[in-house]
């Protein structure tokens, strides 16, 4: 999932790339990373773009696109939930990660 992250594979997709099971790929991730594959797979999404939004020079559209993302309204519903942010702006100076 780390080097596939980007990509809007399904669970099934990524357990075929390990070699398993859809069950097993999830029992084994949830024992290893004490997390579900979506979970994990958001958190790793919304890290990236953080990075690429204090580093890169590209728009945020491109950053939500480069990072998995379906749209920004997909990406903001997520940064909304992980940071219980009710009133965030997507604006890259005023983007809170928390």
């Amino acid at each position: 999932m780390e080097a596939n992250y980007m990509f809007n594979l399904t669970i099934e997709e990524y357990a075929r790339i390990a070699g398993r099971s859809a069950a097993a790929f999830k029992r084994e991730f949830n024992e290893y990373y004490n997390t579900s594959p979506g979970k994990w797979l958001t958190r790793k999404r919304l890290e990236q773009a953080k990075l690429h939004l204090v580093t890169s020079r590209k728009t945020i559209g491109e950053i939500i696109y480069d990072t998995g993302f379906e749209n920004i309204s997909h990406f903001s519903r997520f940064l909304k939930r992980i940071t219980d942010c009710r009133h965030c702006s997507t604006g890259r100076t005023t983007l809170l990660f928390q």
